[in-house]
């Protein structure tokens, strides 16, 4: 293995793990750690790497933790300039180290590649390397796939509210009624539209003006649901949730129909999952049954959003 790939391996390695400091300080000092071994065993490159090696082998524990901090730490920004103010800051703290230790690794390799036995242990610890970068790459797959596992699992809320509102449009469709004063039968028909409750755009559950106790969630509101149409619909959330909830509705009879939507910001990001659930007015009833068919799926797009 060529001496420039390994230590570009052992660099990123280092640029991804290092606690009482904060991570991107632990990591400097590691950078730091490694330049100064480097340079202290410039004109022996097999002691060098012997001893870079046993360093790692010390540390990389340590390195990996923190790394797996700091993917969790940008993970719960949910705020763009919180994330790129916090990655200016990593940046900030790694530059120096980094440059010096890529000076001195530049100068390193240049000795090693004259020492034959340097070079054999180059590509033994090369090796290693490339088993130790991918068990890293690996580690930061399944923390991501976590918190993906964890939006989808917040999804069924979703479902099972959507699930309630179609049920209660069913039986407000089919529940005879009358015209006030004249007692004349109504066209079977679904409650009139409802706009998203709460509106659960522009973050306002993700710390904002909706989330009083910052943990991403819509604080419980029960005045929110006293409009005619949710009581209607007898729907209500009487705990913290993640999503808005919406009704839209048209025509009577065998040409009525419609849709129950739910949206949410589960990451926080400011763009919104959609799901919807729809029901129709059935063209083979008659008036007097006012039955309806409806969607036995869910439609969804961007599901972990």
């Amino acid at each position: 293995m060529p001496l420039s790939r390994t230590l570009l391996i052992t660099l990123g390695i280092l640029v991804v793990g290092s606690g009482c400091k904060a991570p991107e300080e632990k990591l400097a000092e590691h950078a730091e750690a490694i330049t100064s071994i480097l340079k202290d065993n410039v004109e022996k490159p097999e002691d060098g790497l012997t001893a870079t090696r046993e360093y790692l082998h010390e540390n990389l524990p340590e390195m990996n933790r923190l790394f797996a901090e700091l993917v969790v730490e940008f993970d719960g920004l949910e705020d763009a300039s919180d994330r790129k103010d916090r990655l200016k800051e990593v940046i900030s703290a790694l530059e120096t180290p980094m440059k010096d230790l890529m000076r001195a690794t530049k100068a390193f390799g240049k000795a090693a590649r004259k020492d034959e036995a340097a070079m054999d242990l180059v590509e033994e610890i090369g090796k290693s390397y490339e088993k130790m970068a991918a068990r890293v790459s690996e580690k930061a797959t399944t923390l991501q796939a976590f918190t993906r596992y964890q939006n989808r699992a917040k999804t069924t809320e979703a479902i099972d509210q959507l699930d309630k509102i179609y049920k209660s449009a069913a039986n407000y469709y089919t529940a005879p009624r009358v015209e006030r004063g004249t007692g004349r039968k109504l066209a079977c028909q679904f409650p009139r539209n409802q706009s998203l409750t709460p509106d659960v755009s522009n973050k306002r559950c993700c710390g904002g003006a909706l989330d009083g106790d910052g943990d991403n969630r819509c604080d419980v509101n029960t005045s929110a649901w006293t409009t005619a149409t949710w009581s209607a619909l007898n729907f209500q959330i009487y705990n913290q949730h993640y999503f808005g909830y919406a009704f839209q509705s048209s025509g009577t009879g065998p040409n009525a129909k419609f849709t129950a939507s739910a949206h949410a910001d589960l990451d926080c990001d400011g763009t919104l999952s959609t799901f919807e659930r729809y029901g129709y007015g059935d063209a083979s009833a008659s008036m007097a049954e006012c039955s309806m068919k409806g969607s036995s799926a869910f439609y969804k797009d961007k599901e972990t959003e």
